[in-house]
């Protein structure tokens, strides 16, 4: 048996990895508790990086995720997709497809009369939802065990609205009085989450594409619905609420991260931890401690220059640095070709190249660097081959498409700006600093009065120190050591 200071740590997706992973290493250091680290199938390919470290780890033999989310609207392609990932679930599922495909040409005529596919996804959802419970029942048995032999003190995961059996997983913690911690991670409004839901028949309240059971959910749990504009959606898929709801671990405020199970939640600034106040977390689970990659800022600051930054890149030392962090689209599917893509990072990388200042562009994790390599032949530009986080501090100007490294760059006192005609920007709302631009031309005419007119340069620049001051914490390089040591409290 394990003493009860071990502690867990669980990347629950590949975006969360380097988080965590900085977590464990961090709590190894510290020696006071032991971090195990917690793998699924989602996320196995970084074992080499947690064994290298010397970290304790724990993979889950289950496919935790083959269900998730399969269904995006289309059940046979979902349960060919799941049959696809292998193993015993994703057979069943396969089967699963067949039995909905069997009941589905029995309300062919009905559908065909009235043109709405919405009887057969109903008792679809009801028989998937069926499905999940037993699915629970079966994968319970292993959490049991695992937490059981590990007694753990506390638990790191990313989010606490997350789906399926990762929603199991945390309420067991929840019932056996683990302390349940949510790091810092980007920052998601409600309205942006809503949108993306927006585009599912299976999330979207339509009386013509959704399944009837939608409209009975949204009576039994509004607190699952989010109206967008004049359109609802639900946060979760039909058979997700349901299943979940009946084995008693349906989070209630999913369109929050942190406002269901989490004891302990970690923001970035004070607005954000008063905003998350408003929407119903307790004010004592919030803990405005800085983001994890803010200690990269710091230690930016520390042992680099900006002009090593020029030097490095080949720089006009007598220009300002412009740098652009380019939208990821495509990856994460706001738009439907790499044509307008490319269409639209031009637009952003043009007018900041027709500056004639130094240029870089800076990548989102989930964008292949190789894939946009040419731009620096196209356009007389660099790519920045480092983090974010590693040429941020010395940035004259930073523009962003409604990116959470917005708040970065208010944390370091960089004049920034927010193209908003891409992305929601009422997030940013509380930054006054921040500047919203709404078109391609007023970007373009930004950008020259920054690069041109200092005195409108440096007004800038003191509007952004001042909300700077009064918003967010020192710069210190403790933010992560802050967060490993809220598990002790």
């Amino acid at each position: 048996m394990i003493d009860r200071d071990s502690v867990i740590v669980f990347p629950v997706h590949e975006t969360s990895w380097g988080t965590m992973l900085a977590i464990a290493k961090h709590i190894k250091r510290a020696g006071v508790m032991d971090p195990i680290v917690l793998f699924t199938e989602r996320v196995e390919h970084f074992l080499p990086q947690c064994e290298e470290a010397g970290l304790r780890s724990h993979l889950f033999g289950q496919r935790l995720n083959a269900h998730t989310h399969a269904d995006n609207g289309d059940p046979d392609r979902g349960a060919k997709r799941a049959s696809a990932a292998g193993g015993r679930q994703g057979v069943s599922r396969f089967s699963l497809g067949y039995v909905y495909r069997g009941v589905r040409r029995v309300f062919q005529t009905c559908e065909d009369l009235t043109g709405r596919r919405i009887l057969s996804l109903t008792i679809y959802h009801l028989v998937r939802a069926a499905w999940e419970v037993a699915g629970y029942i079966w994968v319970r048995r292993g959490f049991e065990a695992f937490l059981d032999a590990t007694n753990p003190k506390a638990i790191y995961i990313y989010m606490d609205n997350i789906v399926g059996y990762f929603a199991l997983f945390v309420a067991l913690c929840k019932k056996r009085g683990i302390r349940i911690i949510v790091p810092p991670a980007a920052f998601s409004h409600p309205s942006i989450i809503g949108e993306r839901r927006s585009w599912s028949d299976c999330t979207k309240v339509d009386i013509v594409h959704s399944p009837w059971i939608i409209f009975l959910l949204r009576k039994a749990f509004p607190g699952q619905f989010y109206r967008l504009d004049c359109n609802e959606v639900s946060f979760y898929f039909a058979y997700e609420i349901l299943a979940m709801w009946f084995y008693g671990i349906l989070p209630r405020n999913p369109w929050v991260r942190g406002g269901s199970s989490a004891d302990v939640i970690c923001v970035e600034d004070r607005y954000v931890a008063d905003w998350l106040v408003t929407q119903g977390v307790d004010r004592m689970a919030v803990h405005p401690v800085g983001h994890i990659d803010c200690d990269n800022l710091f230690w930016a600051i520390k042992n680099d220059s900006k002009e090593s930054i020029f030097e490095k890149y080949g720089f006009d030392k007598t220009k300002k640095l412009l740098v652009v962090s380019l939208p990821h689209l495509m990856e994460e599917g706001y738009v439907p070709t790499w044509e307008q893509h490319w269409f639209e990072n031009g637009r952003i990388i043009e007018a900041a190249t027709g500056t004639g200042q130094n240029v870089l562009l800076v990548l989102h994790p989930k964008m292949q660097r190789s894939r946009y390599q040419f731009l620096e032949d196209k356009y007389p530009c660099r790519i920045c081959t480092t983090r974010t986080s590693d040429v941020l501090p010395f940035a004259d100007v930073y523009v962003a498409c409604a990116s959470s490294t917005i708040f970065w760059s208010v944390a370091c006192g960089v004049v920034t700006i927010n193209v908003g005609w891409l992305g929601k920007i009422d997030m940013f709302d509380h930054l006054s600093c921040v500047i919203p631009v709404h078109d391609e031309p007023t970007y373009r005419q930004l950008l020259e009065r920054l690069v041109y007119d200092e005195d409108f340069f440096c007004a800038s620049k003191a509007a952004v120190l001042r909300i700077r001051d009064a918003y967010f914490p020192v710069l210190d390089g403790n933010n992560l050591a802050n967060i490993v040591r809220l598990a002790s409290l």
